[in-house]
């Protein structure tokens, strides 16, 4: 694949498809996926009665999706995690609702801006020209590979951590740091601890 076009997972067009909406693309569904898991951080469910807006951008028109996301950003009801995910996702908005690059949005009529300055707490936050840029960055984040190795925790023990596996996860993050991010170093390590080969028999009454 072109490589200033694409850069693994995160541009594959099936996952930028899975969040959108069927007729346009939404920076906010593909940020909470970034945001939940690749930094393994949660968010507040939307209060109650929360009037959701259309993203779809009408043809002709000065509006743009960024002005719109702008207004969640600065309701206060929803600013809090909006100001969180709407910057990650609008990165991607060089990928279409099915996925397909483009550098031209026909509904807005304009170039399109993927540039994106994230303020997530982590160690990512910074300013990007695009989700290339910000991909980049995913790969060399402390805070995703803590990330991985918290995912491969959960998924390998069908439950998420408590506080009594604190000690596990950072002999986990340890190891996984000094193997370079080897994702199968890390199964090997993950099936063979103690957290996982003394895993109680649940099926058990």
């Amino acid at each position: 694949l072109n490589p200033v076009q694409r850069a693994g997972l995160l541009t594959e067009p099936a996952v930028l498809a899975m969040h959108s909406h069927r007729d346009t693309t939404s920076p906010v569904h593909r940020g909470i996926f970034v945001f939940k898991n690749l930094l393994c951080e949660t968010l507040a469910p939307p209060p109650a009665g929360v009037t959701i807006p259309s993203l779809s951008v009408i043809p002709g028109t000065q509006q743009t999706k960024r002005a719109i996301l702008g207004e969640h950003e600065a309701n206060p009801a929803c600013g809090g995690c909006h100001r969180l995910v709407d910057p990650i996702g609008l990165a991607f908005e060089n990928y279409d609702a099915l996925g397909a690059y483009r550098a031209f949005d026909p509904d807005e009529q304009r170039t399109v801006d993927a540039s994106a300055t994230l303020a997530t707490g982590t160690d990512l936050d910074g300013t990007y020209a695009n989700a290339l840029e910000l991909i980049a960055r995913l790969s060399q984040s402390e805070a995703v590979a803590r990330c991985v190795v918290q995912q491969w925790f959960r998924f390998a023990l069908g439950r998420t951590e408590t506080s009594k596996d604190a000690a596990v996860l950072e002999q986990l993050q340890a190891r996984f740091k000094a193997s370079d991010h080897d994702i199968r170093d890390l199964m090997a390590v993950v099936a063979t601890s103690d957290a996982f080969r003394q895993r109680p028999n649940r099926s058990v009454p």
